[in-house]
């Protein structure tokens, strides 16, 4: 259980009775005595000549507003409120109970007349100030907030009560209700006429006391006293605020110059009483000194200098300069126009770098997994404010809530066997790491090819996957002949510097961010269908596809080549590869076509019988020098058929032709039944048949045997062209039989035959028996070739190997870094952001490792290294309830990956408060670190506890340092010096550029007064300077740290801790910060240190900053007309966050601290504010956790801390809604 103590009175306790004041023998103040001087004048009567009363003086004094605030300043409004609720709540109770009892019922009335008396009594205060005000001809701004607000919103309150009234003493729902009073023979002038009968039946009474409806016989008293009590709390609370504005309008009023001299004399004489008041307060106070003084030995503490941060730069970028200690810095002047000068104490080098580029990075839960969130911050080194002039930061590490621009990781390949620029494509990668891996990894990863003008995104294709982790991890994805080709880009996007193409795996959230998995080995296959570009040419040169072309030549004999090329096989390791050639007008079977051929090479030729000779035979004969056949025998040469024409292929490897074993997939088989046809052997037949009839299309397949194809990936460097001297990318199909190729040597001579033979027939004379002419030797053309192949590579991360080329690239936030080459093996180059060097030489990370929660990353420009330098970071601390703060790294980009950088001191302690940190840049730090920030240099700071542990920052800025004033003049009343005060050295130094200081300075004390001893004195008396009760924190703490506005101590008993909130005091509501009013953590360290040096050893302390209840309020009201509704809503928003912020200093109305709200506070508060003329409904809601939706939260009349643990905060977005009247 925990119980707090209020600390309101612990305030009052300490004003009125630790600080000896001289008002002890007469402690009237200014406006007592002019409160006095009005009200003594009401007794003193005028008479006229009858001898009859004829008014008093009092009009003569109370026209003086002066006079009239001091008097309205001095009424208890307090006390009567008091008196008023007591009534109700005494009257509630007898309600409550038997109403019926007669003594009861006549108190009940009788209470009920008084409830309607003590309002009437305030409207009495409110009606006499009128009257005096009105005759008065000096405008002022309470005169104008009283009758404004009269008119427009309490006179109608005024006249709805008097109705009521009449309303209750007609139905007599409470016995003897008196009438109210006749109001029709007062006599108003004519403004105060316009001023109280501008409500009069305005609206029903009912309707302005918010009841509904007009009471019956059957209205409740319980709902009247209800009624009563809202409106009474509405009027007192008016009542309330205009005794604290007159408060303050007195202090103005007296300032000026007065219109009455009459009254101005007797001001005079009470300014002449003073004297004596002084002198005979004066005995006291010798009494006090006496004591303290003579007999204590007290004097008054001397003050102590403030300090301020600058920061500067260089005049000259590329240099250092050490500036010397106890350069003066002028600051203007202080209140009695002595010049104010500030040095620093010790000397600073100063760095000409600056700070140009500020981003965070955190890591954040996304979706059962972890993501990265960057943030850039804009305009570094400036400081940045919202529309309401208060100062604004960042989270200075990011935060966990996933704000900022998702950032993602992975990994990419590079490697000649991504090249896959058309087809059907099949690419299966697997990879086998270190350690077992949750396969789910890929669930929320995007796969992308390089394409020559951008990333093609792909989806895996799913594979069933064993349950639970695994080593290897397979992925398979499939191309069809429509997506664009896989190939290097003609420009990179990625910044990749290499000439293979690329996959790509990238993750927008992984399980672990802290422990990628590690590949130690990949192996892909690739399996592509109809590849069609491929480079073709014969004997006689290219060919061209665009229609049916002679693949081998217009005549084909043995020895005709068709040669195939292509970059993306050949420089491959092909495991299988296949040829298609698709034929064009192929005849139904070869036997028959080439059947006179076979005739002829047979020798059997079906011809008539041969005559004798004749001359022109014999003529042949002797010109040919043929001799006359001595036998009639066949010839053994091959003869033409489906199988016969039979094909050799050779690959080009180092400029050498080697046989290659590629063989017709299809199979050739010729009849049985032609037992007279020689069928030659046929290891590669060039046609394939199907039931004795020519295939249209002939596959030509290899499957590798060890390594007979060599791959050559320099083939995809560049286009490739057959020129007789290249050294690989080609395979050759080269024609080996029959040995007459294709008959186109044989025609000619079958057709000579087959002429004389016929030219003999005629010239016989016998009858036509023609042989007919032999068909054209067959020229075989195609219509397509299209080439299938299959190909596989391994590589082990932890070998080299430049057979097998690949390089593998790691993406980071920033940065992509190459981590592997081949050639080289793995890369060691730290790319993880920390100076411990992580990279492991045996895998490759699957995405760079992250094993910090939150980042900041640090640009440089004109940096000079080495060389020290010295980060200035002003930071403001923020809400949230997180867990505790860790150390912090620090590290710089060097040359050869991210190092420890070495810090020399730490002024922001882990970054819990402003300060200054100092490091020594080494040499080798990395001046084109990005790719896209050349000449810049990079600082990373990053942190392991949850980024929102640490204060936001709102300025950040090298060269900075503390300069403290030189000497605090005597009787100064002010310690501290705005922000930009400081902007020159008091004499001129060339080597410095801009100095700035970007806020104001702190600490410091004044001088110490009379009534501060005194003070101090009285604490110390009564504490022994030790902490003896609970409330002894609260003197300690602010006789020590001035800047605490309040402190709470509240014992856990639980814990058996004394636990000590704190709220800091703000100067203005443009700090930051301001509205959350948290002390540092270092001054609650600093704070925890004096209360346990001062205390028991035995007590357990405490020291923390409250937690937040926070409270948005609902107003709807109207506006005057001559104000926008806009405006009014947003300066109404503003004042209502400093109403509801006490520890802001403010010169209008505050809540109290610790206490509840109301919203007949509220109302009030806002029927006051210029430009609001009436205040129809306020509702209020409260809440404590940050990420509450707000409109689940209940509205209600009243907020009050929790529990004391709690302070009561602004929303900073309250519902205003406003119309005009």
């Amino acid at each position: 259980m925990i119980s707090g103590t209020d600390q309101n009175s612990a305030y009052s306790s300490l004003k009125d009775s630790l600080i000896p004041a001289a008002n002890l023998i007469d402690g009237r103040s200014e406006e007592d005595m002019l409160c006095f001087l009005s009200k003594f004048a009401s007794v003193i009567n005028f008479y006229n000549q009858d001898n009859l009363v004829q008014g008093n003086w009092a009009p003569l004094i109370l026209k003086d507003p002066v006079f009239l605030t001091a008097m309205i300043s001095r009424i208890q409004s307090k006390e009567l409120y008091a008196r008023f609720g007591h009534n109700c709540h005494t009257l509630k109770t007898l309600l409550n109970a038997d109403g019926t009892n007669s003594d009861n019922s006549a108190f009940i009335s009788f209470t009920f007349n008084t409830l309607f008396d003590q309002i009437a009594e305030v409207y009495g205060y409110f009606r006499d100030w009128i009257y005096y005000m009105e005759r008065s001809q000096t405008r002022y701004e309470f005169k104008r907030f009283v009758t404004t607000n009269i008119r427009d919103i309490y006179s109608q309150y005024f006249w709805a009560l008097i109705a009521l009234k009449e309303a209750m003493h007609k139905t007599s729902i409470v016995p003897a209700i008196t009438a109210p009073p006749n109001l029709a023979d007062e006599s108003y002038s004519y403004t105060e006429q316009i001023i109280w009968q501008t409500g009069m039946g305005k609206a029903p009474y009912w309707e302005v006391l918010d009841m509904g409806h007009r009471i019956t016989f059957k209205t409740q008293p319980q709902t009247l006293l209800g009624v009563l009590q809202k409106t009474g709390e509405i009027v007192f609370d008016f009542l309330d605020k205009c005794v604290s504005y007159a408060a303050t309008e007195y202090t103005y009023l007296k300032q000026k110059k007065s219109s009455y001299p009459d009254t101005l004399l007797l001001r005079g004489f009470v300014d002449l009483l003073k004297i004596h008041q002084s002198q005979l307060n004066d005995i006291s106070k010798k009494h006090l000194d006496f004591y303290y003084r003579d007999i204590l030995l007290q004097r008054p503490l001397p003050g102590a200098t403030d300090s301020a941060y600058l920061c500067t730069t260089l005049s000259k970028p590329g240099m250092l300069f050490t500036l010397p200690a106890n350069t003066l810095f002028s600051a203007g002047t202080d209140s009695r126009k002595k010049p104010v000068v500030f040095s620093n104490p010790q000397p600073v080098t100063l760095n000409s770098g600056v700070v140009t580029d500020l981003k965070t990075l955190s890591i954040s839960p996304l979706n059962g997994g972890q993501g990265i969130y960057l943030n850039t911050v804009s305009a570094p080194g400036t400081v940045k404010t919202d529309q309401q002039g208060s100062i604004i930061g960042f989270d200075t590490f990011g935060n966990t809530n996933n704000q900022g621009t998702q950032a993602t990781g992975g990994i990419a390949f590079a490697s000649p066997m991504f090249l896959l620029k058309e087809g059907i494509r099949t690419i299966t990668i697997t990879m086998t790491c270190i350690n077992e891996v949750d396969t789910s990894i890929f669930d929320n990863a995007e796969f992308y090819f390089s394409t020559a003008a951008s990333w093609l995104a792909v989806n895996a294709v799913p594979l069933p996957t064993p349950p639970g982790p695994a080593k290897v991890m397979v992925l398979r994805f499939q191309l069809d002949a429509t997506q664009p080709p896989v190939e290097p880009f003609r420009k990179n996007p990625d910044m990749l510097d290499t000439q293979w193409p690329l996959f790509k795996i990238q993750f927008q959230q992984v399980p672990d961010l802290a422990n990628p998995p590690v590949i130690k080995k990949i192996e892909i296959d690739v399996l592509v269908n109809g590849i069609k570009s491929l480079q073709l040419y014969n004997d006689y040169g290219t060919l061209s596809t665009k229609a049916p072309f002679q693949f081998m030549g217009p005549a084909p004999m043995p020895g005709s080549n068709f040669i195939v090329g292509s970059s993306e096989i050949f420089s491959k390791p092909v495991k299988s590869f296949s040829l298609e050639i698709d034929w064009n007008g192929l005849p139904a079977d070869f036997k028959t076509y080439y059947l006179q051929y076979n005739q002829y090479l047979e020798g059997d030729m079906d011809l008539p019988p041969a005559p004798k000779p004749c001359w022109l035979i014999k003529l042949k004969d002797s010109i040919t020098g043929k001799k006359p056949e001595i036998t009639d025998q066949k010839q053994p040469n091959a003869v033409f058929n489906n199988c016969c024409f039979t094909v050799a292929f050779q690959l080009l490897q180092n400029r050498v032709w080697t046989d290659l074993d590629l063989r017709n997939s299809g199979a050739c088989i010729i009849d049985a039944g032609a037992s007279d046809v020689n069928v030659p052997p046929a290891p590669t037949t060039l046609f394939a048949t199907t039931n004795n009839v020519l295939d249209t299309t002939s596959t030509f397949s290899y499957i590798a045997k060890g390594d007979a194809i060599i791959p050559d990936a320099a083939l995809q460097g560049a286009s490739l062209k057959y020129t007789g001297q290249n050294a690989s990318g080609f395979i050759k199909m080269t024609l080996n039989g029959p040995g007459y190729g294709f008959g186109s040597l044989l025609y000619p001579a079958i057709v000579f035959q087959i002429t004389l033979d016929n030219a003999q027939q005629i010239a016989d004379k016998k009858a036509a028996a023609f042989t007919a002419l032999t068909p054209k030797p067959f020229i075989p053309k195609v219509t397509a070739v299209s080439a299938t192949y299959s190909a596989n590579t391994t590589v082990n991360f932890s070998t080299p190997d430049s057979t097998n080329p690949m390089q593998c690239f790691i993406y980071t936030p920033f940065q992509n870094y190459k981590v592997f080459d081949a050639a080289s093996g793995v890369t060691q180059y730290n790319y993880t952001y920390s100076g411990d060097n992580k990279v492991d030489d045996t895998g490759i990370p699957m995405f760079a490792p992250l094993s910090s929660a939150g980042y900041l990353f640090t640009g440089l420009d004109n940096l000079v290294a080495p060389g020290p330098i010295n980060l200035y970071f002003e930071l403001a601390r923020v809400y949230a309830i997180t867990g505790g703060v860790t150390a912090i790294s620090y590290s710089y980009l060097s040359t050869t990956g991210w190092k420890t950088l070495e810090i020399l001191a730490d002024g922001t302690n882990n970054f819990s408060c402003s300060g200054i940190i100092k490091a020594n840049i080494p040499p080798d730090i990395d001046y084109d670190g990005l790719p896209d920030n050349q000449g810049k240099c990079w600082l990373a700071i990053s942190v392991s506890a949850q980024p929102q542990s640490y204060a936001q920052t709102v300025f950040c800025a090298t060269n900075g340092f503390i300069a403290r004033r030189t000497q605090l003049q005597q009787g100064a009343a002010v310690t501290h010096i705005p922000a930009a005060t400081i902007s020159k050295t008091s004499t001129a130094v060339p080597q410095l550029g801009v100095i700035q200081q970007p806020f104001a300075s702190f600490g410091g004390k004044v001088e110490e007064t009379a009534v501060l001893m005194n003070l101090r004195v009285s604490n110390r008396i009564k504490t022994k300077d030790r902490a003896a009760a609970a409330d002894d924190f609260f003197r300690i703490i602010v006789q020590s740290f001035p800047d605490i506005f309040y402190a709470k101590t509240v014992f856990n008993k639980s814990t058996n801790v004394n636990q000590v909130y704190l709220v800091k005091a703000f100067a203005g509501p443009e700090i930051t910060g301001a509205f959350t009013p948290l002390v540092t953590a270092c001054a609650e360290k600093q704070i925890r240190e004096l209360l346990v040096a001062k205390s028991s050893c035995f007590v357990s302390i405490g020291v923390a900053n409250f937690n937040f209840q926070f409270v948005k309020v609902t107003v709807d009201l109207v506006a005057e007309p001559a104000n926008g509704t806009n405006e009014i809503a947003a300066q109404v928003g503003q004042q209502l966050d400093l109403f509801l912020s006490p520890w802001i200093s403010s010169t209008g109305q505050q809540v109290t601290i610790d206490a509840a709200i109301t919203t007949a506070q509220v109302a009030a508060f806002v029927a006051g504010l210029r430009g609001v003329q009436k205040v129809n409904n306020v509702r209020l809601q409260t809440w404590t956790n940050p990420a509450t939706e707000i409109a689940t939260v209940a509205f209600t009349s009243s907020v009050k801390p929790f529990d004391p643990s709690m302070l009561l905060v602004s929303n900073l977005g309250h519902n205003i809604n406003c119309k005009i009247s």
